[in-house]
């Protein structure tokens, strides 16, 4: 009898110290399965190498950048020497230099390699003299659940590392953006191996915190961050009549009176109205102006999903001049304008992908570049007409040098940017082989994957893996 309140009292301390031990492994989470590199009874990895650790990202919207710098002044922090590297401009000799590399690599679409990533992950996986053998690393793998390949160039990207004869720290941590708690494992796991202090783990938190917001993807409760309110001035129906959803152009100007500043190819942000069901979670869309314009400009198409407007979109096309909308703008960095000097510009996209687009043919025209080319799909010329009477006004007063229209709804015949592309093959190859640089900006689906089927049967698969990995192949596809 006297024992029993001993034997509580251990049995409460067991039973706390087994909570403990399960948040501690929820928060480093299910796929985080650690390889003897590490060890499976959770003690710290091996003491590092000398030489500097690389640290590579492999980034489409800017995200797995910003998380790749957080992660280098993790490590700076904690006196390791670290490298930050671009993977569009790496070759496996480069990387074969570093005893560690760690990788913060975005799926781009369904398992698809970020652009900037295409001519690395060719050359990985060519026959070469190049071994990895001496190098450790580590995968963070971005992606999105929407996609059945979620992280899948992170994925394949580990298991092409190691056929190359590189050994992992861990199995790859794969990431949602915007979900923290992947954040906070990858954290762990890296302290494993290069102990840092609490105070400096506490700051990437934070930091990682901020630039998951940053990136577009904040919780509910902290989805105002950033966002600032903005008039809507005008609201266009652009097509009427059209067999497809409605499409609408959206001017706006700054509450503050303060337009602010960004380049062709830059993202906004929306916030669904105050009290909307899962608000919280802001839309993106393109912007089809530029500061100069005096305002920002959007086209709008209202999406419907089960027979239901979508939140902002719905919002949106039924918007009045007045109306508050809250905002942010977004770098685009895979759709910035080309550092390369192209000897020209083509132009490539469909539907809403015409902001983009538009945006960036502005841009060139402005800075007195007439070398450009213009294909566009639609689905009806009477209904859907609305890009063709702009872009012809711009061709006959020499802002661009040729423009092709392709609707898919139009007589009867299917018509997509597809066919123009093949049909004009010829042109396509010269314009690209001087130097053009391609834009393409609509649907992912459809659109941009049977173009790039287009452009290797045009190309070839060679020409094409070096034409994506040069630079000038600029997308924003959705």
């Amino acid at each position: 009898a006297l024992m029993l309140p001993l034997f509580a009292i251990t049995g409460w301390m067991l039973y706390l110290d087994r909570r403990r031990k399960a948040r501690a492994v929820a928060l480093e989470g299910a796929a985080l399965s650690v390889t003897a590199a590490t060890g499976s009874d959770g003690r710290r990895g091996p003491v590092p190498e000398a030489g500097p650790i690389a640290v590579i990202h492999a980034s489409q919207s800017g995200h797995a950048q910003r998380l790749a710098l957080s992660t280098t002044s993790l490590l700076r922090r904690a006196g390791h020497a670290v490298d930050v590297l671009a993977v569009a401009r790496l070759d496996v000799q480069a990387l074969a230099r570093y005893p560690y590399a760690l990788w913060v690599a975005s799926t781009f679409g369904d398992g698809d390699p970020p652009d900037s990533a295409r001519g690395f992950f060719h050359a990985l996986q060519r026959p070469n003299d190049v071994t990895l053998s001496h190098q450790h690393y580590g995968v963070l793998a971005l992606g999105d659940r929407q996609y059945p390949a979620f992280c899948g160039f992170g994925l394949r990207l580990h298991e092409r590392l190691q056929q190359a004869g590189a050994r992992p720290l861990f199995l790859p941590v794969t990431m949602e953006e915007g979900h923290g708690s992947a954040w906070q494992a990858w954290l762990s796991i890296l302290d494993r191996h290069w102990p840092v202090s609490d105070d400096a783990a506490d700051d990437a938190a934070e930091d990682g915190v901020g630039m998951l917001l940053a990136s577009g993807t904040p919780t509910a409760e902290e989805a105002s961050d950033g966002f600032a309110p903005w008039r809507i001035v005008r609201r266009t129906h652009c097509n009427p009549g059209s067999p497809g959803n409605p499409l609408h152009c959206l001017e706006l100007t700054p509450v503050s009176g303060q337009l602010g500043s960004w380049e062709a190819g830059a993202l906004i942000e929306v916030l669904p109205p105050d009290g909307a069901p899962g608000g919280g979670v802001p839309r993106s869309y393109s912007v089809a102006s530029l500061p100069d314009d005096g305002h920002l400009q959007l086209l709008v198409r209202l999406s419907v999903r089960e027979g239901k407007p979508g939140l902002v979109s719905g919002w949106l096309t039924q918007s009045a001049p007045g109306d508050l909308v809250r905002l942010r703008l977004v770098p685009n960095p895979g759709f910035a304008p080309s550092t390369a000097e192209p000897a020209g510009a083509i132009f490539i996209g469909n539907g809403s992908g015409y902001a983009g687009l538009r945006a960036q043919l502005l841009a060139r025209m402005r800075e007195g570049s007439h070398d450009n080319w213009f294909i566009f799909g639609e689905r009806s010329r009477s209904a859907d007409g609305w890009a063709e009477a702009e872009i012809v006004a711009w061709l006959a007063e020499g802002g661009l040098r040729r423009a092709d229209f392709a609707y898919s709804r139009e007589s009867g015949a299917l018509r997509y940017v597809t066919h123009v592309v093949l049909q004009q093959r010829d042109a396509l190859r010269e314009w690209l082989s001087r130097g053009a640089v391609l834009y393409v900006c609509g649907s992912y689906q459809g659109m941009a994957t049977d173009l790039e089927h287009a452009l290797v049967d045009v190309l070839g698969d060679e020409g094409f893996a070096d034409f994506a990995a040069s630079g000038r192949y600029r997308r924003d596809v959705y």
